[in-house]
Parts: C-alpha cells; sequence; structure tokens
C-alpha cells in the first residue's frame, strides 16, 4: 500500500477513537478495541499480526481471525459504531486507523479497493475453514490452519518462496482456539504431524515445514487451489 503522511502515533488502545486517520504504534499485547466499545471504523494493518477474537459469557475467549502486514478490516457492528470483536496486538505493530467510513476517500484513497479484496478473503478463509471446523479430525483441522497461515505469511512477505520454515506469534492454546481444540489437543496433534515428518522444530515459534504440500494433503487440499482461493490476486504474486 502506498505510504500516506499521517500522524505517528504509539497507543495502548484506550485512547479516544475520534479524530484524523492516523498511524499508530502497539506494543505486544495492547489492546486495540474492545467488544462492544467504541471503535473505529476499520484498520489497516502495515506491520505486525493482530488477532480479532470473541468473548463468550463463560469467559472463554475464540480466536476468529488474524491480520497481516496489508490486511485491511472494518472493526464494527453492523448497526452500532461499537466493536464488533476484540482486537489486540500479537507482536510489535503499526496500523493506520480510520475513524470514519468518509476518512477513508478523503484521506487514503486505494483503501476501499484494499478493504473489499481483504473482506473477500476472508470470507474465502471462512468457508474453507468452518467445514473442517465443523467435521475434520484434530489433525486435518491443525494441518489446514499452518497450510493457510504459511500462504498468508508468504504472501505478506513475512515467510520465504516457497515456504520452508516459520515463525507464528500464537500459544498452542491460541491454536486451539482457532481450531476448537484444547491446548493439550493442540500439543498431541502437532507431536502426531512431527512423528509424520511433516512439520519439526519448535513447533509455532520456529515452525519446519518440510512440504507444504504435503502437509495441505493432510488438510484435504491443494497449495495452488488454496493459495487461488484465499490470497487476494494484487498479493499473490
Amino acid at each position: 500500500m502506498t505510504a500516506i503522511g499521517l500522524t505517528q502515533r504509539s497507543g495502548t488502545g484506550d485512547e479516544p477513537v475520534t479524530g484524523d486517520p492516523m498511524r499508530r504504534s502497539f506494543a505486544t499485547g495492547a489492546q486495540i478495541a474492545v467488544e462492544g466499545g467504541p471503535s473505529f471504523h476499520a484498520i489497516c494493518v502495515e506491520s505486525g499480526w493482530l488477532g480479532l477474537s470473541k468473548t463468550m459469557k463463560d469467559g472463554k475467549t475464540l480466536i476468529v481471525d488474524l491480520l497481516m502486514p496489508g490486511d485491511a478490516a472494518r472493526l464494527r457492528m453492523a448497526g452500532a459504531e461499537r466493536a464488533l470483536c476484540d482486537l489486540r496486538s500479537l507482536t510489535q505493530s503499526h496500523v493506520i486507523c480510520i475513524p470514519e467510513p468518509h476518512d477513508i476517500a478523503a484521506r487514503l484513497p486505494g483503501l476501499t479497493e484494499r478493504l473489499k479484496a481483504s473482506e473477500h478473503a476472508a470470507r474465502a478463509r471462512w468457508a474453507e475453514r468452518m467445514p473442517r471446523l465443523g467435521w475434520a479430525a484434530a489433525d486435518r483441522r491443525i494441518a489446514y490452519l499452518l497450510v493457510e497461515l504459511a500462504l498468508r505469511a508468504e504472501a505478506a512477505g513475512l515467510a520465504s518462496s516457497p515456504v520452508r520454515h516459520l515463525s507464528l506469534p500464537l500459544t498452542q492454546a491460541q491454536l486451539g482456539e482457532m481450531a476448537g481444540l484444547s491446548a493439550v489437543h493442540v500439543c498431541r496433534t502437532l507431536q502426531a504431524l512431527c512423528a509424520e515428518g511433516l512439520i519439526g522444530g519448535t513447533f509455532l515459534p520456529g515452525l519446519d515445514v518440510p512440504s507444504l504440500p504435503d502437509l495441505a494433503a493432510r488438510a484435504g487440499t491443494e497449495i495452488d487451489d488454496l493459495r487461488r482461493m484465499i490470497i487476494p490476486e494484487d498479493r499473490s504474486e
């Protein structure tokens, strides 16, 4: 995305959400938006990883998606100027915050198309993820998530091409939230995939992927097909 001359500012996530679009920096673990609280209209990630999550009434959380460099997302509910999800920085992150819809056309030309492309890609990811969450065994769920994240990291310039090594800023519990599995189940599944030679290294902080196509086969998909489905065209080259 073309660089834009906006105000640079650090933040913790609890500042007012009014004002001009601005670049903001967030430390690892900073909460950027609180589910049900006042929210920016949209956000565009320049660097870092962000996690979108929902909180259940019993206090359990579920990561519903991750945002990487180049991703943009609307944050508000469909019928209210409130955050639909919690948004937290998983690493040191730099983002552009857009308080209101009119700020996009007025100050950030090109972001409208970025939002459309990102939202289309998000729908495609959910369409691929949901059948596996509903019906697939644990090994297929985890294999799919690792392949999806590998392809997205590759497109964002966070992993080499072809992907042989992947560094994910997630705990096994967080990966389990995305897969609908407990941390213990995730650990056992990662160990099983490792025993088969499909992954290696130190797992999520430093994951070795000897053959992404083989891991994709375990997930029940094919690399090129999945790339076409979930990676926006302008980032798939």
